[in-house]
Formats: C-alpha cells, sequence, structure tokens
C-alpha cells in the first residue's frame, strides 16, 4: 500500500501540475474575451476532463468505470463550488488581483482533492477485485 501512495503521489503532482498549468493559461487567455467568473468555469470545465482521465488510468491506474464517473466530477464540482466562492472573495473582499487568486485557491485545495482522489479511485480499485 504504502508503494502505492508513493507512485500515486507523484503522478498526482505530476498531472495535477500539468492540468494546474493548462487551465491557468486557458484562464488567463480567456480573461481578454470572458468576465473573469466565466472565464474561470471554462477552464474549469477543460480540466475536468482532463483530469479525470489522467487520475483514472496513468494515477491511479484504473480503467475508466461508471463508479469514478459519477464520483469523480462530483468531488471536482464541490472542489468547484468551494473555489469560485474563494475566487470572490479573494477578488472582491480582499482585493486579490483576478490573475493571481486561482493560484491561492490551488495552493488550498490541491492536497485536499489528493486525499478525495486517492480515495474515489483506491475504492473503486479495490472493489473492482
Amino acid at each position: 500500500m504504502k508503494r502505492f501512495t508513493e507512485r500515486s503521489t507523484v503522478r498526482f503532482l505530476i498531472v495535477g501540475g500539468t492540468n494546474t498549468i493548462t487551465t491557468y493559461v486557458i484562464y488567463w487567455l480567456l480573461l481578454h474575451v470572458l468576465e473573469y467568473h466565466v472565464a474561470y468555469t471554462a477552464s474549469f470545465a477543460l480540466g475536468l476532463c482532463l483530469g479525470y482521465a489522467l487520475n483514472s488510468m496513468w494515477v491511479f491506474g484504473e480503467n475508466m468505470s461508471a463508479r469514478s464517473a459519477v464520483a469523480y466530477p462530483v468531488a471536482v464540482l464541490a472542489q468547484y463550488a468551494v473555489s469560485v466562492g474563494l475566487l470572490t472573495v479573494f477578488v472582491e473582499w480582499f482585493g486579490i488581483p483576478r490573475q493571481l487568486a486561482p493560484i491561492i485557491i490551488i495552493v488550498i485545495m490541491f492536497p485536499v482533492m489528493y486525499l478525495v482522489m486517492r480515495f474515489i479511485f483506491s475504492r473503486s480499485a479495490a472493489s473492482n477485485g
């Protein structure tokens, strides 16, 4: 189990970092044509698709399944709700620049989401044999 955790942690960091950079660049580019909430939502949706595929197959070594296909977006949408709330608080209340606020959110949410994803995919893998 420890070996699985170490390997999945490294892979999660790689996938998370790649997905984060990709979605942040998309967010930054969309800010030129969209309001920041809409830009964040669009980049988040693209990251959701990329993240599920990579986390399922590469990070946790699982084929995509009905269980994880339901659990993953539910967890990520919960993360989204918290993140967009934090985005609004950081930008509107604390005056943090809209370009930087998502970085703070990433720092907060990254370790939380690893634990959630590990739970989703390790339970799914255990129940599949």
